[in-house]
């Protein structure tokens, strides 16, 4: 790996260590309405990035998310890789650099990180008998809720997430 592709993966985690931040300061203000700002920001990089990066990207995202997600270690590594193998399949349906396709990839991602991590803490808090009592409509209105805001975000700020500054070596993949 050439020292072009390390400084720009170090970069990439300081802009989700800032997207991470923002996005834990909106959530007392936006409630369920919060765009998951790192997420959108790991779609719009993996959109441009080469299938075998998802291999670093993964991990790289979970680190930085971990500070402010109130997940476990396992949970957000697994939610994080969920979202950004979904951006991958979606990608390969859908323009995923054009404003539709951001979006797309943005509301699927989000929304199946968030119902990752709402079943598995419904799992961990289920009953002696195995049965999740925590799922409801309202889990479900807070991740489509939660993912409309980031395809709204993706939408009108993926292509300026997708061409920032420090992650040139990242873009391999042509459009």
């Amino acid at each position: 790996m050439s020292g072009a592709r390390i400084l720009s993966m170090l970069v990439y985690m300081v802009f989700l260590l800032w997207c991470a931040g923002l996005e834990a300061l909106l959530g007392d203000t936006l409630g369920a309405w919060t765009p998951a700002l790192s997420l959108v920001l790991a779609c719009a990089v993996i959109a441009r990035a080469e299938d075998e990066d998802l291999w670093w990207l993964v991990p790289l995202t979970a680190i930085a998310r971990a500070p402010f997600a109130p997940d476990e270690p396992s949970v957000l590594v697994g939610g994080t890789f969920l979202a950004l193998w979904v951006a991958l399949l979606v990608r390969r349906v859908l323009d995923a650099a054009g404003v539709l396709g951001r979006a797309a990839t943005a509301f699927v991602c989000v929304a199946s990180a968030l119902l990752w991590s709402t079943v598995s803490g419904a799992l961990r808090a289920a009953d002696g008998d195995g049965t999740a009592s925590g799922l409801s409509m309202g889990v479900y209105a807070t991740v489509v809720s939660a993912g409309l805001s980031s395809a709204l975000l993706a939408a009108v700020l993926g292509g300026v997430l997708q061409s920032l500054p420090g992650l040139a070596a990242l873009r391999r993949r042509a459009w």
